[in-house]
Parts: structure tokens; sequence; C-alpha cells
């Protein structure tokens, strides 16, 4: 079996196990409503992650290892869809504001400009670097 196919069955095997604390977790944690540009931002995340997979993951260690990381994502995400009861699903983007719930904090509560308008990718760079 693939590294990838083991990524993805470990995501799997976790989303259908945690399918009721992920809920619980998702009530919780959605009480907040979020900002457009949050759920823009982490979707667009996404689809430049997985560009990058797939233009790099077989050149580039690095990428290589993403990409096992989302491959088991997408195992988390499929794992919970297998298990979880009719109307307590969660889609794939709820499980990227989920997993992101860290990381949106510092990106929503930038310590330079003071908003998310004008946040160039230099900048960002720099600040992931401090």
């Amino acid at each position: 079996m693939s590294d990838q196919r083991m990524s993805f069955a470990a995501g799997f095997v976790e989303g259908a196990l945690t399918v009721e604390r992920t809920w619980q977790h998702r009530l919780s944690y959605f009480g907040a409503t979020f900002a457009e540009k949050a759920i823009a931002f982490v979707e667009a995340n996404d689809a430049y992650v997985r560009e990058r997979i797939a233009a790099n993951s077989e050149l580039e260690p690095f990428w290589a290892e993403v990409k096992l990381v989302w491959a088991q994502l997408d195992g988390l995400v499929a794992g919970h869809l297998a298990a979880c009861k009719p109307g307590r699903c969660l889609d794939r983007r709820s499980f990227l504001l989920l997993n992101a719930e860290e990381d949106l904090s510092n990106i929503i509560h930038k310590p330079f400009k003071g908003a998310l308008e004008g946040w160039t990718a230099e900048e960002a760079a720099e600040y992931t670097r401090k």
C-alpha cells in the first residue's frame, strides 16, 4: 500500500471514529460567525496547496510530505461523511476551518497594517519567519 493510501486510510479511520466529537466541536467552534474573508482564505489556501502538490510532489520532498498530510485530510473528511448522521455532517470547508483554528487567529489579528487588506505574500512570508 502506498504512503498516500495509508495516509488517506488513517484519516478515514480518524474521521469515522471521531464523528461525534467533531460534531460537538463544530457546534462550539462555529458559534462564532466566520468572516467571508477567513472562509475565502482557507478555501484559496486549500486550492493553492493542491496545485503545488500536483506540480511538485514528485520533485520536492517537502511537497511529497504535504501530499500525505492532504491525503490524510481527504480521508478524515471521507471517514466523517461515511459515519455521520444525516443533518450532522461537516463539509470540507468546515474541516478546513476547524483545522485552521489557531492559524486564522494569527491571520485575522495580524500585527501589521491593522487589517486583512493590503497583506501581501511578502508580508505573510515575513510574518511566518518571526
